[in-house]
């Protein structure tokens, strides 16, 4: 029972629970008070440990403590946040593997190998009248090249981590009246955006959010292109432009029925030039029957598509989760973009170390960049990391975590 300290009346009956470190989530002696529900109880039960000299716990407290105690490493950590604001299951599939040290025991295999081949190389210089034979040292370059591919092949999965934690940028842009808004509802089986007959509806960018393949999107429908458009429209259409330069995918709606202005295509085609790497093509209305054949080099791989009748929606989507590159193969996937520099860091410093084997210049060059690496991979799990990481990692968290 816990009772007022001024009038000494009854504020609740409560569970108390206490357990000593280091068995514990922080490894720490922990006593916790379970209270019923309702703000106002817990509110004067909180009162009270501060009259006793309890104080709130600061942003990620928790967790920094239990990374200090050893109960998890810095990738783990992270992974409590990641985990909290996951959009998406395989974000929080992923997130909840990470917790459980996922990426640790997969990368400390990449870590082990960066020791053993040091250490054979700082052996060589301890015992100097023992020359490495050259079949040795190609050897350690081909060790030391599959390394390096390896952990820039970890690298590039920082994109699809992004995706994960804070989603992808999906733009809609095409010529006025092409089904941009109709392609957009059709997806979300929604009326999201609104629809007419009439060219420029859509004048300033609208959003609607999606999950594909287990990533969080988010779509938006552009203003449409064409000529003649007025004041207001032609602001639509510079938004149109900017959004695609900055979203993760552009899909480009053409009406397949009809024939596009040329000052348009002009502008559209550039687009997907400059842009195709991320870039599918819609072409929309294939239900209506039309003697518009598109010879057109840059439309030739545009997905026939009808937003009425929804056909071909799913090659639609296939095509966008293809170039998401989103599936979880269960191997590491970086989150923040303190993993990413890690290894990327880690990765030059390798890369510098082969460049002074392959121009056989001296092992004591070598074995200092292979130090340094080994210290940038280290900083992975936290080991050798500034108090500064810290302060600017947990700062980010929520209160009581």
């Amino acid at each position: 029972r816990i009772y007022d300290l001024d009038d000494g009346s009854l504020i609740d009956e409560v569970m108390y629970y206490y357990k000593q470190g280091p068995n514990t989530a922080t490894g720490e002696d922990v006593a916790e008070i379970h209270t019923h529900g309702g703000n106002l109880i817990l509110k004067r039960v909180l009162e009270l440990t501060y009259l006793y000299g309890c104080r709130p716990a600061k942003p990620g407290e928790y967790t920094l403590r239990a990374y200090k105690n050893g109960k998890m490493d810095l990738t783990q950590s992270e992974a409590v946040m990641s985990l909290i604001g996951a959009k998406s299951t395989l974000a929080a599939k992923i997130s909840a593997r990470q917790l459980s040290g996922g990426m640790g025991k997969r990368l400390s295999l990449e870590y082990d190998e960066l020791l053993n081949v040091s250490a054979f190389l700082e052996a060589g210089l301890d015992y100097p009248d023992e020359d490495l034979p050259l079949v040795e040292i190609n050897r350690i370059i081909d060790r030391l090249k599959e390394l390096y591919d390896r952990l820039n092949q970890v690298s590039d999965t920082y994109k699809t981590g992004l995706f994960l934690s804070e989603g992808a940028k999906i733009v809609i842009a095409g010529p006025s009246n092409a089904g941009k808004s109709s392609i957009l509802n059709s997806i979300l089986q929604d009326d999201r955006a609104l629809v007419h007959s009439e060219p420029g509806t859509t004048r300033d960018i609208v959003e609607a959010s999606f999950e594909i393949g287990g990533i969080p999107v988010t779509f938006y429908d552009t203003a449409g292109f064409r000529v003649g458009a007025k004041t207001v429209e032609l602001a639509g259409i510079k938004k149109s432009r900017e959004a695609a330069e900055q979203g993760d995918l552009l899909i480009i709606v053409i009406d397949s029925s009809c024939n596009i202005d040329n000052e348009v295509e002009q502008e559209l085609s550039r687009m997907a030039e400059q842009y195709k790497e991320r870039t599918i093509i819609a072409l929309n209305k294939c239900d209506i029957k039309s003697n518009v054949l598109y010879y057109k080099e840059w439309l030739k791989n545009g997905i026939n598509v009808s937003a009425k009748s929804r056909e071909n929606l799913n090659v639609l989507l296939d095509s966008i989760e293809n170039l998401l590159k989103v599936s979880d193969t269960g191997d590491v996937i970086l989150t923040t973009s303190r993993q990413q520099e890690s290894i990327i860091e880690t990765s030059d410093f390798i890369e510098k170390a082969l460049d002074l084997l392959l121009n056989n210049k001296d092992l004591e060059l070598v074995t200092a960049e292979l130090r340094w690496a080994r210290d940038a991979f280290a900083s992975l799990w936290g080991r050798h990391t500034q108090s500064d990481v810290f302060d600017k990692i947990f700062s980010t968290f929520c209160l009581g975590k």
